[in-house]
């Protein structure tokens, strides 16, 4: 009821921020639009067989903002199906991601130059829920040399956000309160990782560090991401995913067949 009321009362208190202080807009970026929470999962042997692997993944925030939000409290799961070629072509893969995401967040001010109005809605401190859905398809290289495994792939990123922050988010932008990226649209992705087996033949499991680039972000909150993964050959995996401010707990397991 709250919320409703202050979405009518926009119109006017836009009117008096303009004419009372000028209007300095903040910049707030659809989350879906940061690069998907899923790690690339390294070959744990050198073998070089066909393979076909589902992954079942779940992710959430341990310390999670972005500028101009925080108290970000969220968490997901994703599926990805990845395929290895055998023999000749073992080097080859092709991967597809499908994330969804929910949580709720709040509003806060980065910027010295906030206008009032938005100053005067963060000191609200009100909690607005939030839901991405995020696909990805790539395909890449991968190859294991010695003890090591390193690749790079080249693929997309989609998203779609909804949810009342989504909603909030478009009316400001619409009254030319803050800056920001559309609530869905795409990034090409590019990803690079070098990894360590360990054990004879891996049979410990894999340590694996990885990039992750999007191309046309708007920010380098979206524009860079680091993992940093442990995978064992039963399937189990569990990992770190960082960006700027965000930092995520990811564990799941992967079915080879």
């Amino acid at each position: 009821m709250k919320k409703t009321i202050f979405f009518n009362s926009l119109g006017f208190l836009i009117l008096a921020s303009f004419l009372l202080s000028g209007c300095q807009t903040v910049t707030l970026h659809a989350l879906g639009s940061h690069p998907l929470p899923v790690m690339h999962e390294p070959k744990t042997d050198k073998s070089d067989r066909e393979e076909k692997i589902i992954s079942a993944n779940l992710h959430g925030a341990i310390l999670d903002s972005t500028p101009n939000t925080y108290d970000i409290l969220g968490g997901g799961a994703s599926l990805n199906f990845t395929y290895r070629a055998g023999g000749a072509l073992s080097w080859l893969f092709a991967s597809a991601t499908l994330s969804g995401s929910y949580g709720k967040l709040k509003l806060n001010c980065d910027d010295e130059d906030c206008n009032l109005l938005y100053k005067a809605i963060t000191e609200r401190k009100d909690s607005y829920s939030f839901a991405s859905i995020q696909e990805g398809a790539r395909v890449g290289v991968e190859f294991t040399p010695g003890f090591f495994t390193t690749g790079l792939s080249g693929g997309i990123h989609l998203y779609q956000d909804l949810g009342e922050f989504e909603t909030f988010r478009d009316s400001l932008k619409q009254a030319n309160l803050i800056e920001g990226n559309a609530s869905n649209g795409f990034f090409p992705e590019a990803r690079a990782w070098v990894g360590v087996r360990l054990g004879p033949s891996g049979n410990y499991g894999t340590i694996n560090l990885e990039s992750v680039f999007q191309f046309l972000a708007d920010d380098i909150e979206s524009a860079l991401m680091f993992n940093l993964g442990y995978f064992h050959p039963t399937g189990w995996h569990a990992g770190v995913l960082t960006g700027g401010s965000a930092f995520s707990l990811t564990a799941g397991k992967s079915f080879s067949f």
